[in-house]
Order: structure tokens, then C-alpha cells, then sequence
């Protein structure tokens, strides 16, 4: 089950001043994440590192940004992906040690 609770009122302010397209993909997001998020188990060892593996399809800007051109579908398998990576990070780091 995708969990359904609302943004913080803070975080909605910001998103309601988005331009439509960009509101549509922010909600795109929010409900891959969530999804992902409902559909991971305790630990899942992800094996490939993603920033390789998607090189070609996602922007890396630094350390923590993906970045999403608005004019594009949303690329939903490799941030899929990018998403279980985060959400099991520190116990596929906690694993490792």
C-alpha cells in the first residue's frame, strides 16, 4: 500500500509556486518514490553502482542531485532504482562493515 500522507504545509507552498509542468513531474516523483519506498524489503543489496549504470540516461550534478529536464517523461526504472539505493544505503553500508 503507497502511502498517501500530504506534504508539510511548508513543502505544498513551495510546489503550489512550481510552473504546471513542473508541479506534474514533482508529483511524478513523489509517487515513484513512495512506491519504491512501499516496495522494498528490510535489505536489498543493490550491486551495480547506479551512477554508472545510468550515466547515459540520468544528470548527476554533484553528490545529491538527479537532475529531471521537464519537457521529458520521468526515466521511472533507473530512478526506480536510484530511489531503493537511497532508502537502503545505510543498511547496505552497515552490511558491508
Amino acid at each position: 500500500m503507497v502511502h498517501t500522507k500530504q506534504p508539510p504545509a511548508e513543502v505544498m507552498h513551495v510546489v503550489d509556486a512550481y510552473p504546471p509542468k513542473a508541479r506534474q513531474t514533482w508529483q511524478s516523483l513523489r509517487e515513484l518514490i513512495l512506491e519504491t519506498a512501499n516496495s522494498l524489503p528490510e535489505i536489498k543489496p543493490l550491486i551495480e553502482d547506479w551512477r554508472t549504470r545510468y550515466e547515459d540516461t540520468l544528470t548527476f550534478i554533484g553528490n545529491r542531485e538527479v537532475r529531471l529536464p521537464l519537457d521529458a517523461p520521468l526515466p521511472t526504472e533507473p530512478l526506480r532504482h536510484c530511489i531503493a539505493m537511497a532508502f537502503t544505503y545505510h543498511a547496505r553500508k552497515k552490511a558491508l562493515s
